[in-house]
């Protein structure tokens, strides 16, 4: 029996085998056991996943517009936190943190609609925020606007998450003052933080 390289050599079983080459060969893998599930041309699931991208889109009108008719100052409680105290409860929170997520990915070079974003993060627990909430914080935590920076680090504290100390621990601030207040969150994380 000849075997090229290219060919690949099964037994009865399917499992793969070696050729004579010494290279081990890939068995055949059927539809049933690809990537391609049936679930993937599923029509139930592709009206739910188009239901899930409509509801997205809704929630991220409703974030953008809160954002940029919001202001934000030290002390005062935001547009922006209480639409999240009001609204973010466990059958939304997934919808919320993806049009975030959309929304901070297409709003990059905007510090208010960032800062805006961060404040609704920072207003949800660690858990709640997770992941989407975390990689926006640390995306955020060497943006070239000094306050979203500033923002970022407010995040992890305002989580109380001792999750957020590696993060912290890893960032290096080119200013002096933003150094201090990142070690101060670390030492309180530490001390204070949730498990």
């Amino acid at each position: 029996m000849s075997i090229s390289l290219s060919q690949p050599v099964f037994s009865d079983n399917n499992i793969s085998q070696t050729s004579n080459y010494g290279r081990v060969m890939p068995r055949v893998i059927s539809i049933n056991e690809s990537s391609l599930r049936y679930n993937d041309y599923n029509p139930e699931l592709q009206n739910e996943q188009k239901a899930r991208v409509k509801v997205v889109k809704q929630y991220k009108i409703d974030l953008i517009n809160i954002v940029l008719n919001d202001s934000f100052e030290a002390g005062v409680i935001s547009q922006s936190e209480n639409y999240i105290d009001r609204y973010a409860n466990k059958e939304n929170i997934e919808y919320i943190r993806e049009a975030a997520n959309e929304l901070y990915l297409e709003n990059f070079s905007d510090p208010h609609i960032l800062t805006g974003l961060l404040i609704m993060m920072g207003s949800l627990s660690y858990n709640d925020a997770y992941p989407q909430g975390q990689t926006m914080a640390l995306g955020l935590l060497q943006h070239e606007c000094i306050t979203v920076r500033d923002r970022a680090i407010q995040v992890f504290e305002r989580w109380n998450s001792k999750k957020g100390i590696n993060v912290l621990k890893s960032l290096r601030c080119d200013r002096v003052w933003l150094q201090k207040y990142v070690d101060k969150v670390i030492q309180y994380l530490e001390r204070d933080g949730e498990d």
